[in-house]
């Protein structure tokens, strides 16, 4: 008795791939779908998602990866998971989500397993952007270390 193996059509870049996905989880991705990903290593962009998701069993996206279509959805005869590499799927699935319900299909994305990342990006952002670090950096890089509009106010670390 032959075994299905789903077809994965995997939608994100090699650069994302390396961003989100330890190399081994990738690999088992590999392993255990009938992976369809692009050979060049750039995303799919739509056109490729609308021609190649007949069959495919899931999908996986992440940032930059085409918003899902009405045409896409039409093609998409097998499909039972869409599996987002990244956190909100509200604008990807925008125009289709009734479609997306009344199929049945599952929908999950990682918004859960980024979000203390993102926060804490958040923060130190805030942190970067109200001491000027954009603009100490840009002095620095222009020879100068130390500007009348900087404030001197102390802060930060001292060595001998």
């Amino acid at each position: 008795m032959d075994r299905h193996v789903p077809r994965l059509l995997y939608v994100c870049s090699e650069s994302h791939t390396r961003e989100v996905f330890p190399p081994d989880v990738y690999q088992r991705l590999a392993d255990q779908f009938d992976l369809d990903s692009s050979p060049t290593g750039e995303r799919y962009d739509a056109n490729e998602v609308e021609s190649r998701i007949a069959g495919a069993d899931a999908l996986v996206t992440g940032w930059g990866a085409p918003k899902i279509t009405q045409r896409m959805m039409a093609n998409a005869d097998a499909l039972k998971l869409i599996a987002h590499s990244a956190g909100s799927v509200q604008s990807l699935l925008a125009d289709v989500i009734d479609d997306v319900r009344e199929r049945g299909i599952r929908v999950f994305s990682a918004r859960r397993g980024i979000a203390y990342n993102v926060a804490e990006a958040a923060i130190g952002y805030m942190i970067a952007l109200s001491r000027r670090w954009i603009d100490h950096a840009a002095n620095t890089r222009g020879g100068g270390w130390q500007h009348s509009d900087f404030p001197r106010n102390c802060q930060g670390l001292r060595g001998a």
